[in-house]
């Protein structure tokens, strides 16, 4: 084999792997945006779950229809949103898909819901208190540093 093949054939190999590395990252990416989706579905199916049964008196485990609306409402906007890979919440968001009188109503399931979280879902509620830490410290780090720029 001559010196020109040998490196023809080590370059080919070389492309190939980072190729297939390329790949699984962009699976890897795409299974960690489908994780992330699934337990926003779930945690905001637990928090309306929650409110529902509380004011609206609905057995647990099931949703009155302006419940069941709002959840379907829900599980479509977290299905559509182009920001799941970098957002954390909804709240957070730059651009709020939901309708006004979608937002209301979920703001006031979540006030009522937030708090009660810790004792019916402790896990979701301390994940939920996780994710929201670290947005506000990584906000106010790239925030510091636009400071230390602007001097």
């Amino acid at each position: 084999m001559t010196e020109e093949k040998r490196a023809w054939d080590d370059r080919q190999e070389t492309e190939e792997k980072s190729a297939g590395g390329r790949r699984i990252t962009e699976e890897k990416r795409a299974a960690d945006i489908e994780k992330k989706r699934r337990r926003e579905k779930e945690t905001v199916g637990s928090m309306i779950e929650i409110y529902c049964h509380g004011v609206h008196r609905t057995k647990r485990g099931t949703l009155c229809d302006a419940c069941r609306k709002l959840r379907d409402y829900a599980d479509l906007r977290t299905e559509k949103c182009p920001f799941m890979e970098t957002k954390t919440f909804c709240s957070a968001c730059k651009v709020h898909c939901y309708s006004k009188e979608m937002q209301n109503e979920i703001r006031r399931v979540m006030r009522y819901a937030g708090p009660r979280m810790l004792f019916v879902h402790p896990a979701l509620a301390l994940r939920h208190v996780k994710v929201t830490l670290e947005n506000k410290r990584k906000a106010s780090r790239e925030t510091e540093g636009l400071s230390k720029e602007q001097i």
